[in-house]
């Protein structure tokens, strides 16, 4: 933290915008791009990764290691950024993703970064020029897109935020938003409804072909009709 920007951001995240979530839906989105992983899924897998059964990658706002919590308010936002873009007026490889639905009851101390008005000039920086929100392809493993971010998030839990509340980069397939939460506990973020399969392709064209359920009845996943997906991308057209 030698650098001026570095000393700026650590003093003014205090001061940006803080608010608390209740009672609301959030979804997780799991990609399992091996068949062998794919038939061992349980429901209880949908939660924040375990650091002592598996590897867990650095992300936007994580450390290599760091359990966090990735939710999206919908399953469109939340397949966006689990896939990576398609190359123009192609379709991207085929997925299949498990989604799980969680009920934020109380999470307070949220930092938000979907605010379209502060006086900070260092906040309207970071989150309206892209620097917090660029978009990466999962299939690298150098992401310097995620330098800034992560430091963001470490400032953000030393001054004691739990939270933070952004929006999605993947405009061209979502308009959501996402939380990442720091330290879930699963009495304050419980399991919400059933787990579904969903399988399909990203397509960056007005037709959308999207994701289509696969019935799991052995691990209790629910049934989700394509139509679900498909009628509310047709409503925002």
């Amino acid at each position: 933290m030698q650098r001026r920007i570095g000393k700026s951001i650590w003093r003014a995240v205090s001061k940006f915008p803080a608010g608390t979530i209740r009672q609301e839906r959030f979804v997780r989105v799991r990609r399992f791009d091996e068949h062998s992983k794919l038939a061992q899924i349980k429901r209880e897998d949908m939660g924040p990764p375990d650091p002592l059964r598996c590897h867990i990658p650095g992300g936007r706002f994580n450390h290599e290691g760091q359990s966090f919590l990735y939710l999206s308010s919908d399953k469109e936002t939340g397949i966006a950024e689990t896939f990576d873009r398609p190359e123009s007026g192609t379709y991207a490889p085929t997925g299949t993703c498990a989604i799980q639905g969680f009920e934020v009851r109380n999470l307070e101390r949220v930092l938000d970064l979907t605010q379209g008005d502060n006086p900070s000039l260092l906040y309207t920086a970071l989150v309206h020029e892209g620097t917090l929100q660029q978009d990466v392809a999962h299939s690298s493993s150098w992401k310097p897109e995620y330098l800034v971010p992560r430091f963001v998030a470490d400032a953000a839990r030393a001054k004691g935020f739990k939270a933070i509340l952004y929006r999605t980069c993947k405009v061209f397939f979502a308009q959501g938003l996402n939380l990442v939460v720091f330290h879930p506990k699963p009495e304050e973020n419980p399991f919400s409804g059933e787990s579904a399969l969903m399988e399909g392709s990203i397509v960056e064209t007005d037709d959308l072909t999207v994701w289509e359920r696969i019935a799991r009845d052995d691990i209790g996943f629910a049934v989700i009709p394509r139509d679900d997906l498909n009628a509310s991308l047709a409503s925002r057209k």
